[in-house]
């Protein structure tokens, strides 16, 4: 199945960039065929800063 989850922004923390991070997880467990969509670059060592955690995401710029 494939996935597609969206957020405006991912660098700057908040409650709603950690329910769109965990449910991002929640569905790379479920081994779904995901994309994550946003409005800007994600600087991935800010997320892993701001939720200690580590996500491995590729990253396509259209």
């Amino acid at each position: 199945m494939k996935v597609i989850l969206s957020h405006h922004s991912l660098n700057t923390p908040g409650g709603g960039e950690k329910v769109c991070l965990t449910t991002l997880e929640a569905i790379e467990k479920s081994n779904c065929d995901t994309i994550l969509a946003t409005t800007e670059r994600i600087d991935w060592n800010k997320a892993k800063q701001y939720y200690e955690k580590r996500f491995d995401v590729p990253t396509r710029v259209a």
